[in-house]
């Protein structure tokens, strides 16, 4: 049995893993080498499709006030009030929400958000502060990626809690979008 669905995986798959009655597994080293090519080909596309769409301050960039600058002797970045040596430091840009969205909507995902009782408990309890969980999943329901998102209302008031609500979730799905569409070494959050 399994190698049947094994055999059937290496006709149609170019994933590195392949599902079996035990579980999932490493697909045979026969469909390795050709899921690898397809891994890096997509990795191209997705990277050229960003360069091409994306606006910079639109669909990423450095926030406001985050921005690296180079020091005089181009040996260091300044970041927060920070000195980080060039060879220890590349300066990424975030992904804003609108990006975030173009890359979901590119793949077919969709997000779902949870409230993430556990990571508030942790961080004390704090009235005002939110916690959410953004779960990806694709066109045939199936996980994609998941992130955290975390955000305070510092003043009481409805407004103040529904911009932190929603502040803590875009945090989530831009995490969750990164990690899904595995282009962590492009955006930071």
């Amino acid at each position: 049995m399994t190698e049947e669905i094994i055999e059937e995986a290496e006709v149609v798959s170019t994933s590195l893993t392949v599902r079996t009655p035990e579980g999932t597994q490493l697909a045979p080293i026969e469909q390795l080498g050709t899921a690898l090519v397809a891994t890096d080909e997509r990795r191209t596309l997705i990277r050229q499709w960003v360069k091409s769409k994306f606006k910079r301050g639109t669909h990423y960039g450095f926030p406001p006030g985050l921005e690296p600058k180079m020091s005089q002797d181009g040996l260091s970045y300044r970041v927060k009030g920070s000195t980080v040596r060039v060879d220890q430091y590349a300066p990424k840009e975030s992904l804003y929400g609108p990006g975030a969205q173009m890359v979901a909507d590119n793949y077919g995902w969709k997000a779902h958000y949870d409230i993430d009782m556990d990571s508030w408990k942790m961080g004390g309890e704090k009235v005002g502060s939110f916690f959410y969980v953004c779960r990806l999943v694709d066109s045939n329901g199936d996980y994609v990626a998941m992130s955290r998102g975390t955000a305070s209302a510092y003043k009481q008031g409805d407004r103040e809690f529904n911009t932190a609500v929603k502040m803590a979730q875009k945090r989530a799905f831009v995490g969750a979008v990164i990690s899904g569409a595995c282009i962590q070494d492009m955006f930071t959050q």
